[in-house]
């Protein structure tokens, strides 16, 4: 069974628990993604970007990599692991360094955006994705993706 889910979900093959954080990030980003989206014209998160090394990201990691550091990431956090203490250490965000968040407005779904709010257009589409499909509390991951999410990872917390 577990053979033919990792061939399923494109996984590398690994080891004990780093293979279980992988099926787990997989499943994870398979079950936000099915979620409808929320109505809230505004939203707050924190990221923690694991970044997939790139013309525009040339400290990030191979995918290979970046991947595995998400799912293992994501563990520890499901493990009651310190998020923001993980976002100033792992993130390549430059804002997560100081425990940033962003709030973002979408103005197709109603409401005026509040002062200093990123329009959900002006993030990678992925990452408003994601927001977007997250209760507040809720931890969700986009997947890396040259076009929708090319920085890589986001390990998000939907925070408002």
């Amino acid at each position: 069974m577990a053979i033919v889910l990792l061939a399923a979900l494109h996984l590398p093959a690994c080891e004990g628990s780093a293979q279980e954080n992988l099926i787990a990030l997989e499943r994870s980003m398979m079950q936000v993604s099915s979620r409808t989206e929320r109505s809230a014209p505004v939203i707050e998160v924190q990221h923690i970007l694991v970044a997939v090394k790139s013309q525009r990201m040339q400290d990030g990691l191979s995918q290979q990599a970046a991947k595995a550091l998400a799912a293992d990431l994501l563990a520890r956090i499901k493990d009651d692991g310190d998020f923001i203490a993980l976002m100033k250490e792992h993130s390549k965000d430059p804002g997560s360094k100081n425990g940033g968040s962003y709030t973002m407005h979408d103005p197709k779904k109603g409401g005026e955006a509040p002062p200093g709010a990123q329009p959900r257009s002006g993030m990678v589409a992925a990452f408003g994705d994601v927001g977007w499909r997250l209760d507040v509390g809720d931890y969700g991951v986009s997947n890396y993706n040259q076009t929708s999410s090319p920085f890589g990872y986001h390990i998000i917390k939907r925070v408002r």
